[in-house]
């Protein structure tokens, strides 16, 4: 089975669309029973694109010429850019419009969250054509590792070895909960707060002036690193205690997934997507108190830590790299059958 893999994402680094893209090449080639053609004009068995950019609806239409068949990994809705990129609000529905006439284009839709499934077939798309296959997170970058191994990690990042660190990772933008992560660090100047990440669209970044300005005089408690690779994420997170991540509207956080495979607690806003992808292996909050409340609890009380990385865990396995292989090889299979060319 020969699967062509289309994306532009790479183009900015930092974003979870990218991360989700790579690992899922890596996942797939791992496998051995899929070649995988990266960003390739070749015409394979199946088109797979994960951004909706005019070159892979060209390329889609092609492999449609030639009786192939096409699957779109619908990584963003309509309402993913508010809070994330300041444009006027009718470039937004514009882009709405053309969102899902290229959605249409696919043979297979795949959503990285059930709620998103509803949502694609309330807008009027074929539901025999949605599937649910979660993002993945790469298993030989992102794992656990023991007190030696994050001690060590510490010192080599500059992070203090008495201090709990709280990190998160993504893009700088309003949508991802900034706001509430700034005020947590200020409510708490004992504990030690690493957003990992930066401005991967630049000063279209909602909110971009002011955390700008933040990000360039901190408070001492607060460390930016600022746009690094994956191996480098994966360190941060694993030299932490606790990743908290405060985000109002997202499809299926790669950066939590991640979290999760480094064992860490997972903090969160209480918002209708995640009991039914993390069911009840996450804490929750809806303000900046109860975040708080939640920081000090999991770094304080022992108990409370244990249940944090036992849920962490418990989602690294639901998750896993076995699990995912097997649903992404069954759907194309199940196209390929379809393929009137074979």
């Amino acid at each position: 089975m020969q699967i062509n893999m289309r994306s532009i994402s790479g183009a900015k680094k930092g974003h979870g669309v990218d991360s989700a893209f790579n690992d899922l090449v890596h996942l797939l080639e791992r496998g051995g029973e899929i070649e995988v053609l990266k960003d390739s004009d070749a015409i394979a068995d199946i088109v797979h694109a994960h951004t909706v950019d005019f070159g892979s609806l060209r390329l889609i239409r092609r492999f449609h010429k030639q009786g192939k068949r096409a699957v779109i990994t619908c990584h963003m809705m309509e309402d993913s850019l508010q809070g994330s990129l300041r444009l006027p609000r009718f470039v937004i529905k514009a882009f709405g419009i053309y969102l899902y006439y290229f959605y249409r284009r696919g043979d297979r839709l795949v959503v990285v969250n059930p709620y998103y499934r509803e949502e694609l077939i309330r807008k009027g798309l074929d539901a025999e054509k949605v599937f649910f296959i979660p993002n993945y997170a790469d298993e030989s970058l992102f794992f656990e590792v023991g007190a030696e191994k994050k001690a060590a990690l510490r010192q080599a990042l500059n992070l203090p070895s008495d201090l709990p660190v709280i990190v998160s990772s993504g893009q700088i933008q309003r949508r991802k909960g900034f706001d509430d992560f700034i005020a947590c660090a200020r409510l708490n100047p004992d504990y030690l707060f690493v957003w990992v990440g930066g401005f991967s669209f630049g000063r279209l970044s909602d909110g971009y002036d002011t955390y700008r300005a933040i990000v360039e005089n901190p408070p001492e408690n607060l460390r930016f690193p600022g746009i690094v690779g994956r191996e480098e994420v994966a360190k941060y997170l694993q030299a932490s205690d606790l990743f908290f991540l405060a985000s109002f509207q997202e499809l299926f956080p790669m950066s939590l997934l991640e979290a999760a495979k480094c064992g860490l607690p997972v903090l969160l806003r209480d918002i209708p997507l995640y009991p039914g992808i993390l069911f009840d292996h996450y804490f929750r909050a809806t303000d900046v108190n109860g975040f708080s409340d939640w920081i000090r609890r999991i770094c304080q009380e022992e108990d409370v830590r244990q249940k944090g990385i036992a849920d962490a865990r418990q989602l690294a396995s639901i998750y896993s790299e076995k699990s995912i292989y097997r649903q992404w090889k069954a759907l194309y299979e199940e196209l390929l059958k379809a393929d009137p060319s074979r």
